[in-house]
C-alpha cells in the first residue's frame, strides 16, 4: 500500500485570535491517563460531522489538516486494518500479563499504547511499536446513525458513521500539514 494520506479535523477552543491559532494548531494534547490514544495531536477523521459536535456550546475553531504516512506500518489502524486489530489484541494480552491483570477486559486502550510506546522509546527502534499514529473508533451511536440489521433474517448489524479519531504522536508532527480553517466563518480566508 505504501504512502497514505488522510484528512483530519482538529477542534479547539477559539482563543487568542486568528494569528495565534494559525501559528499554533494543531495543539498537542495533555499527557494524562484521560487521553485514550495517549498524548499526541488529535483529529476527527474523514468528515466534519464529529468535529462539529465536539465541545458543543463552546466557542471553538475547526481546522483541516492533511496527514501523510510513507510506510504501511506508520499508522496503527484499529478501524480498517484487521491484521493490526489482531496485533493490538495480542499487545493487550501482553500488557495484562505485565500488569498481572487476570481480566484482560480491564486493560485500557491507553494502557496498551502507553506501554508499547515506552518500550519502543527505551529500546530505540526495536520495532515493537513502529507507529507514528493510531486511528481508532468508539461505539457511540447517535441519532440516525444507530446500527442497522444486515437482513431481516440475521442479527449482525452494520455500524454507520462511527466516531473515529487519529492521534499523531509528537515526534511525527512533520507528517501533519495545515490545509485551512473550516470554522468560524471569519477565519476562512
Amino acid at each position: 500500500m505504501g504512502r497514505q494520506t488522510h484528512v483530519g479535523y482538529h477542534n479547539c477552543r477559539d482563543e487568542g485570535g486568528y494569528d495565534h491559532l494559525r501559528s499554533s494548531v494543531p495543539f498537542l494534547s495533555g499527557g494524562g491517563d484521560n487521553q485514550w490514544l495517549t498524548q499526541g495531536y488529535y483529529f476527527w477523521t474523514d468528515s466534519l460531522y464529529w468535529a462539529e459536535r465536539w465541545n458543543l456550546g463552546q466557542k471553538t475553531t475547526i481546522s483541516e489538516f492533511t496527514i501523510t504516512f510513507h510506510e504501511d506500518d506508520e499508522l496503527l489502524d484499529l478501524v480498517g486494518n484487521t491484521r493490526q486489530m489482531f496485533e493490538f489484541q495480542t499487545m493487550r494480552n501482553r500488557v495484562a500479563k505485565h500488569l498481572k491483570v487476570r481480566d484482560v477486559a480491564k486493560v485500557t486502550v491507553s494502557q496498551v499504547i502507553a506501554y508499547f510506546r515506552k518500550l519502543e522509546g527505551q529500546s530505540k527502534s526495536s520495532g515493537l511499536f513502529p507507529y507514528l499514529a493510531v486511528k481508532a473508533q468508539d461505539n457511540a451511536k447517535v441519532g440516525f446513525f444507530k446500527s442497522m440489521l444486515f437482513t431481516k433474517y440475521r442479527r449482525e448489524e452494520l455500524c454507520l458513521a462511527t466516531r473515529q479519531q487519529m492521534c499523531v504522536f509528537a515526534h511525527a508532527r512533520d507528517r501533519i500539514t495545515f490545509t485551512c480553517f473550516v470554522s468560524p466563518q471569519e477565519y476562512k480566508k
